[in-house]
């Protein structure tokens, strides 16, 4: 779901940035910017906008939900979903830095206008999404010290680049299909359910 997520939003980037045939946005790893020469053709990351995932984050205010489904009238257990922030790197890898500044500028006014991702509006039978499926991007800034550490982490030569939080990717396993017991009494003693 991760990269069905990310290739989602690398695709509509083209379609609303790229002259016809072009792709200036790619999926990629921003840390590989030194072996840059050595990549495949199709995998090269020279004069593109990279797509990087730097961090996921779990979304602990969501793990309160119930631990049951409804599955044809009846109730099953299951486990409960797991909510997920990626933390979504753009970094502009382009020869000439006005142009680097130019699809920054893009990309800002892109997710702008078009915030969030869901099911209904983006599904195509080749990106399987779920159901559920329904991401929200916010603008992600960073302090001095943390870009530091960011870059340094990822290699050191820093590109023009902006971050973007995307909230709450829903990643579920399937049920599996175990009936859910009712609750029939509670020692109030122990605190049992019986």
């Amino acid at each position: 779901m991760i990269k069905t997520a990310l290739e989602l939003l690398v695709t509509q980037l083209n379609l609303h940035l790229g002259d016809a045939g072009s792709k200036p946005v790619t999926l990629g790893n921003i840390a590989q910017l030194e072996n840059q020469d050595s990549l495949p053709t199709e995998a090269s990351i020279k004069d593109k906008v990279v797509l990087s995932l730097v961090n996921l984050e779990e979304e602990k205010t969501m793990k309160n939900g119930p631990i049951h489904k409804l599955h044809n009238g009846r109730k099953e257990l299951a486990e409960r979903p797991v909510h997920l922030n990626m933390f979504l790197l753009f970094s502009a890898n382009l020869t000439h830095y006005d142009l680097a500044l130019e699809r920054l500028s893009q990309i800002l006014l892109f997710f702008q206008s078009h915030r969030g991702f869901d099911f209904h509006r983006h599904n195509q039978p080749e990106k399987q999404l779920s159901e559920g499926f329904n991401v929200q991007l916010d603008l992600h800034t960073l302090s001095f010290q943390e870009i530091n550490d960011l870059w340094g982490s990822l290699g050191g030569k820093q590109v023009p680049f902006v971050m973007y939080k995307a909230r709450l990717l829903r990643l579920e396993a399937e049920s599996s299909g175990e009936p859910a017991q009712p609750i029939t009494a509670i020692d109030l003693i122990h605190g049992q359910r019986n």
